[in-house]
């Protein structure tokens, strides 16, 4: 596929800091026995955001993590002038999904809406997902009443036994 893109032998490096080297290094080795020439900068954490926000960079690792709610993550990522939308996406078809999603009680409704956009983005590639953060949550036996929510601490209902 690389060949028939005109891209094989592509050269770019992964912008990353100490806490995804382990990440990028493993992206450049797969990538590398694909055909392509990909290096590794490591920077430093202010001069990784620094350039991040800047678009100073051919690709970079960055993490999120789950979100109860969906529009959590995809409003500030993909709206027009979401405040994460880094990679300045701007399609009026998504900006109108988000927008719509938000308006639906329906919750059939927002699903439908939600897969919608979803397929958007799947076609048009503003970010690559490679992997998901695990949220693992414990605790100890004199620890009552706690539920574990991937990624939301509800303490309300938790208590302490002697």
């Amino acid at each position: 596929m690389l060949e028939d893109a005109g891209a094989d032998g592509a050269s770019f490096s992964i912008l990353t800091t100490q806490s995804s080297l382990r990440q990028a290094q493993a992206m450049r080795q797969q990538l590398n026995s694909s055909g392509l020439s990909v290096e590794v900068e490591q920077v430093t954490s202010s001069t990784y955001w620094t350039r991040y926000e800047e678009g100073n960079y051919d690709t970079t690792i960055s993490g999120s993590v789950g979100d109860p709610d969906p529009d959590q993550s995809l409003w500030n990522f993909y709206r027009k002038d979401g405040p994460w939308n880094w990679v300045n996406f701007q399609n009026d078809e998504a900006h109108e999904l988000l927008a719509e999603q938000r308006r639906q009680l329906d919750r059939d409704e927002r699903m439908a809406t939600l897969q919608e956009l979803e397929d958007l983005l799947i076609s048009e590639v503003p970010h690559a997902y490679l992997s998901h953060q695990d949220d693992i949550g414990a605790a100890r036996t004199e620890v009552n009443g706690f539920t574990h929510i991937p990624f939301m601490r509800p303490l309300e209902t938790v208590s302490l036994s002697e």
